[in-house]
């Protein structure tokens, strides 16, 4: 977007624009930087809006120069305006996370540039949130990587707030993973690198990990019965975590299991037993419950498909094929308890 506009006595390229505030490319002190103005709402009393304006802009200039204090990732070099309701900072040349992420996953990993991009994501926020900082909107799109240095910055601190408490870190940490899990499940288990990083450069990381485990994760293993064609298409499971169930179905059916992970420990697993029937035979299958689980079922849901043929992982794309009953076995039945 290349709309230019005049904010005082300087002259403003319109980068982006968003609900709160416009974004603009200038110079200042001879140097580029950015503007960032917050336009007012028409909707407001014009006496609230302007206090409501300006106190967010005073929050936004105080995280954006403590956190160049704590973090040590940018110098905080600028002025407010509080007339004009502008934020003048520093313009940094790079690229969003976001990107690097998203060129991982067309691309290819480079595995070495994620390790440093997710190892100094971890630091980052272990500084922010020891100095007492809660970001309050941990997105790859609101981290940046300086070009030459590959040095990681934060940015965007509209919604931070001063805090202490093991939740507010915790929610921190819980929103990275989500946006993570959403837009860059390519990459593999990037939350676990960011963990050990964070571990490392925090002293109070066993408070906001205890927190954020007991939320933990719940995994849906989800079997569907597509045995269409068959005369008696019985099928159904039970695993060794959740509900044991057996049940006659038809084709559509639809069986769950789920079971709570704490996915804190990145060498933690879990190994769910599961054993499955139909009159064409029985599968038994060891299903591995870890931390990258959701490299390979996206949000930690597995989707499985009772087929003819066996078993079909969807996500993976694994057939499982049935070990045909002996002929003693004219009626199957599922045990009570299996080890």
């Amino acid at each position: 977007m290349d709309c230019e506009e005049q904010i005082g006595n300087e002259s403003l390229n319109l980068i982006k624009q968003g609900a709160e505030a416009r974004v603009f490319e200038s110079t200042f002190a001879g140097r580029r930087s950015i503007v960032k103005e917050r336009f007012s709402k028409k909707y407001r009393h014009p006496v609230l809006d302007s206090k409501l304006t300006l106190k967010r802009l005073n929050a936004v200039g105080f995280f954006f120069c403590i956190t160049s204090l704590l973090v040590s990732l940018f110098e905080y070099r600028g002025k407010m305006d509080p007339l004009l309701h502008s934020l003048t900072l520093e313009y940094i040349e790079g690229v969003t996370v976001k990107d690097v992420f998203l060129e991982f996953g067309a691309n290819g990993i480079v595995q070495e540039r994620l390790d440093d991009v997710a190892a100094q994501i971890g630091e980052a926020i272990a500084k922010l949130h020891d100095g007492g900082l809660a970001h309050g909107d941990l997105t790859t799109s609101n981290m940046l990587v300086r070009s030459g240095t590959n040095q990681l910055v934060l940015i965007d601190f509209g919604l931070s707030f001063t805090s202490t408490l093991p939740e507010d870190k915790a929610v921190d940490l819980y929103v990275l993973e989500r946006a993570l899990l959403s837009m860059h499940s390519s990459c593999g288990n990037v939350m676990d690198r960011i963990l050990t990083a964070y571990r490392k450069s925090s002293k109070q990381w066993s408070a906001t990990f205890n927190k954020l485990a007991q939320d933990g994760t719940n995994v849906i293993l989800e079997a569907v019965n597509e045995m269409r064609g068959i005369k008696k298409p019985k099928a159904g499971f039970q695993c060794s975590f959740g509900r044991q169930r057996w049940t006659r179905s038809l084709p559509g059916d639809v069986f769950f299991a789920k079971f709570f992970f704490y996915r804190i420990n990145p060498n933690a697993k879990v190994i769910n037993r599961c054993h499955f029937r139909s009159n064409l035979g029985y599968i038994n299958l060891n299903i591995e419950i870890t931390p990258a689980l959701g490299r390979r079922c996206p949000g930690y849901r597995c989707v499985l498909a009772i087929k003819r043929e066996g078993l079909l992982m969807k996500d993976t794309n694994e057939l499982h094929p049935w070990t045909p009953w002996p002929h003693h076995h004219t009626q199957p039945k599922l045990p009570g308890r299996f080890v």
